[in-house]
Formats: structure tokens, sequence, C-alpha cells
């Protein structure tokens, strides 16, 4: 599985040529070339290019660009070229935030035909997922209009051309630049398949581009109904807090429901902080959390096409980072995310109002008939009522100017020592952001130095070539705590970014002044006792999170007298009806049905409770047990399991121990297995590690007795392993979870939100029509 992840690269595409057209009459127009030479700059520092595949650039065909724009809107942008300088100027003048050089039309070919071949190289799986860093940008550019600095639509036009040549069902784009991509919308507005998102500054209409049609009311027409999202930010300052929550509680759910087969971004860094057009808060590595959250969709099918970002400091950064999530590196810590702000809450609020007739995934909320809500005492008023507001002039065909002024301000002016703080501020960010990345990706702890089935099995798939393969140490002859130490240690200090921990028996923490530290057996607290104690002895991490997935016994008892550097939560799958959560500041125990609960069930815990929580909590280590994984088959298909694995992998900079039990050592290969104390050499291909030639995945599953529960228990961590190993996630269509696991997150929620600030979102909400 490793050669199948190196085989299939990260493409990018940049040309030269790219820099070639600018505004020769206002030397303050952002939109200059010098965007993509300093993002090429900061790539090449981190040595990052030279990783990726390169897509050579070429100018589009009128074919293609002629599948979305008029044959006159192609004319007149090639003519152009041989316009002289009052000529120029004098075109300019009729299109909003548009400059004409000689060199447009080249330049603005050149970047759509990156951006198609790219798409392509993506959809047909010849490279894993790709970056495009061209410019002009594209997305306001509409049918036969010329528009805030695009001229030909890059993604609309790719992703027509991929529907027409593939015959593809399901298209999202995500559009996150701060500006709303109206000419994405205009194109795929009745068209349900793409999913057209867009993330923009809105201010009620009173941000450019002014359209009433940038409202969250407007969500397509005809068969396209329910397939245009707009979400309106309606102030400025908007964080990572803010575009997570807008993640967690609209879109993921909505993405996983529609099933993309390709995903698209817009990816404007004009939201980062420091961009004085966008005037806006996103860190630059929280573009890399972002793809993180996208790259288990569409089997990991991801193409990022630039847009906007004229702060070139942050934008640099911002690509950059996005590039390296793209090439599966550590997504980097960002600080704990917290409420997001009031009129954000509201957005999404309105957004959930006007989209859950059409996405049944959006459940959490109790709608209720207008007269039934208590607008006295109703904390967003915004929401009582449709759009638009009073006293906001909108852009339409008939009052928009006929001749624009020849110099218009990009942004509105910010003081001095304002943009000498915010320079600081990111300055500060790229310094304090850590781009280590451990020698090796996986390592493998076994208890006792055991033949480890599992990992009998895992080398049997072929899974093992390139990883560490660690050693527990003897101070308690390999026990449980000694191999889990041995875990976090080789972790802590860098040696490895994840770890497969093998256990035969469930760990206890070392006696203390000879006495047990805890009378109770069960494994949830001593596990929590253990784990902060390694913790207190390292000096290293401050912060744990530990994923309990399907534990056989309620593990709630004694976490609550944990330690605030220990975030347990529980998912339990239980025979028992009517059962509550229980939750306390340390710990999160969530019974799951176990006649109700399937994939999408897990799937829409972890998007509404795990990691909003675990993203407040901002853990610098995560324990993922799967201790007792018999339930697991029966309510979990692998691809679950993978695409949880990869949520996971987001938070703390992916430095992952995954805890599983081992079936211990069978007669036929007790005493052959390499990771025994004493040999730390990785087996070779077709060597098992103990100089007999690789048996068969069925050979070695007879060996360990494996029945086929158990042959279903490997396949599931495999799943795992091979995700944080580099490896795409499968497939997965999370319908909407059953109303029992419904009912139980909405009681989570109503439990946690006085603990974890980010779950403010049970609250009643208007039936109105759109």
């Amino acid at each position: 599985m490793a050669a199948v992840v190196q085989d299939r690269r990260t493409a990018v595409v940049f040309d030269k040529r790219l820099e070639s057209h600018f505004s020769r009459w206002n030397v303050n127009f952002t939109e200059t070339p010098h965007r993509v030479a300093e993002i090429l700059k900061r790539c090449n520092q981190l040595n990052l290019l030279e990783r990726c595949l390169r897509i050579p650039v070429r100018e589009a065909t009128v074919k293609e660009i002629t599948t979305y724009h008029t044959k006159a809107h192609l004319d007149l942008l090639e003519s152009t070229a041989s316009m002289n300088e009052a000529e120029l100027k004098e075109i300019s003048q009729k299109y909003d935030y548009i400059y004409f050089h000689e060199k447009s039309a080249e330049n603005a070919k050149l970047s759509l035909g990156g951006v198609i071949d790219l798409i392509d190289a993506v959809v047909s799986d010849k490279v894993r997922n790709g970056m495009a860093i061209v410019r002009p940008p594209g997305h306001h550019a509409m049918k036969e209009e010329y528009c805030g600095y695009c001229y030909l639509g890059n993604v609309s036009i790719a992703a027509q051309l991929m529907l027409n040549k593939y015959d593809l069902k399901r298209i999202l784009v995500l559009d996150w630049d701060v500006h709303h991509g109206q000419g994405t919308q205009y194109m795929f507005y009745d068209d349900p398949r793409v999913l057209f998102v867009s993330i923009h500054r809105y201010e009620h209409g009173r941000e450019w581009p002014h359209l009433r049609e940038g409202d969250y009311d407007f969500t397509g027409e005809g068969t396209g109904k329910g397939y245009n999202i707009n979400v309106p930010l309606n102030e400025i300052g908007c964080d990572n807090s803010d575009y997570l929550a807008i993640m967690f509680n609209l879109l993921l759910p909505i993405f996983y429901q529609f099933d993309p087969e390709l995903v698209l971004v817009s990816a404007g860094f004009d939201c980062a902080i420091g961009c004085p057009e966008g005037e806006m808060m996103v860190s630059p590595a929280c573009f890399a959390h972002f793809i993180n959250l996208l790259k288990p969709l569409a089997k990991g099918k991801l193409a990022l096409i630039l847009e906007g970002g004229y702060n070139l400091k942050s934008l640099s950064e911002s690509t950059a980072l996005s590039l390296r999530a793209l090439l599966d590196d550590p997504t980097p810590l960002i600080s704990p995310i917290i409420a997001p702000k009031n009129s954000v809450t509201e957005s999404i609020l309105n957004c959930i109002k006007v989209m859950h007739q059409h996405w049944s995934c959006l459940q959490y909320q109790d709608f209720v008939e207008p007269r039934k809500v208590r607008a006295e005492i109703y904390p967003y008023q915004g929401v009582l009522h449709l759009p638009p507001v009073k006293d906001v002039e909108f852009y339409t065909s008939q009052n928009r100017p006929k001749i624009y002024p020849l110099i218009q301000d990009c942004a509105n002016d910010i003081p001095l020592h304002t943009k000498e703080e915010l320079d600081r501020m990111i300055e500060q960010l790229v310094q304090n952001t850590s781009l280590l990345v451990p020698k090796d990706r996986l390592g493998f702890a076994c208890e006792n130095g055991s033949s480890a089935p599992i990992l009998g099995h895992l080398r049997s798939k072929e899974l093992w070539a390139g990883y560490s393969s660690l050693q527990t140490t003897s101070l308690h002859s390999g026990s449980a705590s000694d191999c889990i130490k041995t875990s976090m240690d080789s972790i802590l200090s860098n040696e490895v970014r994840s770890c497969l921990c093998c256990l035969q028996s469930e760990p206890q923490h070392p006696p203390v002044n000879g006495k047990p530290m805890n009378g109770n057996s069960h494994a949830g607290p001593s596990l929590v006792n253990l784990i902060q104690q390694h913790a207190i002895d390292s000096k290293t991490v401050n912060r744990i999170v530990i994923i309990d997935l399907c534990p056989d016994l309620p593990s709630y008892q004694d976490t609550s007298k944990s330690s605030s550097s220990v975030l347990y939560i529980s998912l339990r799958v239980t025979s028992y009806e009517n059962e509550e959560p229980h939750i306390s500041p340390g710990a999160v125990d969530i019974p799951l049905s176990q006649a109700m609960t399937s994939s999408p069930d897990f799937i829409a815990v972890f998007l509404q409770i795990v990691m909003p929580i675990a993203y407040e909590f901002c853990p610098e280590l995560v324990f993922f047990k799967l201790n007792d994984m018999k339930t697991l088959p029966t309510c979990m298909d692998k691809a679950c399991l993978g695409h949880i694995t990869q949520q996971l992998l987001g938070l703390a900079n992916g430095r992952m121990i995954i805890l599983t039990r081992d079936a211990g050592p069978s007669e036929e290969t007790q005493g052959h297995d390499s990771t025994s104390s004493g040999s730390s050499e990785k087996p070779s291909s077709g060597d098992n590690g103990s100089g007999e030639s690789e048996t068969t995945s069925e050979a070695v599953e007879t060996k360990c007795g494996q029945t086929e529960a158990g042959a279903e228990v490997l396949e599931l961590l495999e799943e795992c392993v091979e995700v944080v190993a580099g490896a795409s996630c499968k497939r997965l269509q999370a319908d909407p979870p059953s109303e029992s696991t419904a009912s139980m997150i909405r009681k989570s929620q109503d439990k946690l939100k006085e603990f974890w600030s980010v779950l403010q979102f049970r609250v009643q909400l208007p039936i109105i029509s759109v």
C-alpha cells in the first residue's frame, strides 16, 4: 500500500508566463504578478514543489472556453492583445474592478488551460490531488462579463468539462474566497450535479459585489433547488473558530450526504489574516485543517484553484501550507477554537433554516411554526425573518454604473499602525507554527514483544514497508503500560508521527506504594490515569484526548476525577434502551443504540460533537482506542473508520496512538516477530522478519486462529492504518443518522454546552419556505 501512495502524487500547476499581465496605470491594484511569485518562493523554501508532479500549462481552446462564455466574450478578450494603452483604458472602464493589458488574454487562457488539465489528471487518477497556482482568478467571471479581476471562469468551465467528459454525477465546488463567487453560482444555479457553496463577506449586501443573490435564501432553482449554498458573513474579523463552526455545523454534514465524486475549491486566501480586501482573521495554518476535513470526500479527489489573496505574506504562507496539506504532511496546530461570533451563528442557523428541507442531515435544531417562537427573548433576531435588511442598495442590471472609475480602490484604508500590528501577528504565526515532519510516519509497539497476529496481517498486506519497528522498553517486562509509554516517547521525541500499539491486556496503571492506582479494573479510568501520569513524566505534552470507540463497558464512572489535561470521549454501542449520555468536564460518554447504529451515525456524532469539542480542547496528542473491536464490524464499515481516522489526524499535528487488542502469540508464530525485544530490524519485502518467506494473508489468519469475525476486525484496523500511512479514504455516503442517534446527539449537545462553548446551536428555528 505504501507504494500506491507514493505513485499517485500531488500535482501542481504554475508558469512564469502568468506573471506578465498587470495594471499599467494603477500601481496600487492588488492583483499583481507578485502574488504567484511570492507563493512559489515560499513553496520552494519549504521544498514543496520538488515533491509534486508539475503539469505543463497550455492555453485553453475556443471549444473549452465557450463551454460557458459566449464567442463574443472571447473575441473581445483576445482583441485586447493588439490595443494601445488608451484603448485598454477605455475598455477597462466598462467593467467592475477590471484592467486590461496586452497579455491579459494570454494569461487568462493559460490559467484556464492549466486548471482544466490539473482537474482532469485528478479525475482520471493520474494524480492523487493537486493545486493550480494561477492568475488571473476566475470565479467572478460571468457568461458575457469580465468582473472582479476575472476574465474566464476557471473552476466553472473545468467543472462543466468534467461533467461532460467523465459523466460525473456529483461535483462539490467550495468557494472560500472572501468575495461571493457569483460567476460559478450563475453557471450551476439549476444543476443538481454541482453543489456550489460560497462562504463570503457580505455585510447584508453592503460588501462588494453588492448582489442580492449572494444571501442565504438564494438556494438554486428548478432541479437545482437546494444545491446552491451561500454562507454570508455579516461582519469583519471572522477567524478560525467562525469558519470551523460553519464546516462542522452546516457544510460537512451536507457534503457527506451529497457524496461528491470530485471536490474543487476556489481557494481565495483573502479571508486570511492581514488581507486588506477581506479584513478577516483566518490563520494560514487553518487552511490545512479545511483540507484535512475535505480529504476523506470523493476518495481524495481534491483540487485547489487559486482565486484571491492580496497580503503577500499571509497569501504565500496560506497557499504553501495548503499545498503541504495536499502532500499529506502533518496538519499544523492552531489555537483552541471558541464559540463563533453571534453574527456567524446567526448565518449558520439561517442557512439551516432554509436548507433543512433539502438536506435531511440538518436535524439538530427544533423546527417550529414561526408563531411558536418567543421573539422577545430569541437570541438571534435575524433568524426570525427573511432578507433583505432595510436600506441596502444592491447592484442590478438597471442601476449598475455604465462607466467605472479608471482607478478603483481595491480595499478600505487601514491605518498604518493596524497594518504594522497585523504584519507582526502574521510573522508571529509563521514563526510559532511547527512544520516539523518526523522521520517515520508510523511506528509499531507490541506488548511483551509478542508475535502480534495483527502485525502479521498488516505485513501480509504489504503495509509494513517504510515504517519503523518500535521496541518496548523493559521497565516492567514490556507490560501494556511500558508499551504505551514507549509509543508516547517515540512520538513526543519526533521519531514517528503516529503509532499502532498492540496490547494483550487492558492497560493498568503501575502500583504506587505497592497499591493499585485504581480499584476499578475497568479500562477507561485506568487508561486515563496511566496516560495522565506518562504525560506528567514526559513534561512535553499538556493536553491529550482519548477517543474510545465501542468499549464493552461504560467508561464514565471515574473519568470526572481526571486531570484537565486529559479529555476522555467514549462512543459506546449498547443494547439498553433509553440510556442517557454521561457528561462531565473531562469526560463524554455517548451511548448509541446497537439496533439502530451504523456508519452514518458515527460520522454524525463525530461532526456534531467529537470534532468540535476536540478542536476547542486542542490536544497535543490523540489516543484512538480500538481495544474492544468485536462490536465494530456489526455497526461500522471500514470506510467509515478510515474517514474518522482522517478527521482525527487534523488534531495534535497528526500525533496519534492507535490502541488495539492483539490476539496474543500462537504456538506456530511465537518467537518469530521482528518487534520482539532486542531486534529493531524492519522486515523487508517478502520477509516476515524471521528470515522466512512472507506468508499469505490467509495463512497468517489461520495461524492466528482468526474467525470470520476476526478477519472483519483486521480489515477495519487495516483501513485505519492505511489512512494513517497516507492512503486516500474509501467512498462513504453518510446518509442522515437514525432518529435514535439524532436524538442522542441533541441530548448530548444540550448537556455539553455547559462545558463547551462551541456547542451553542441547539435552538428553535422557524419553519420558513423560500
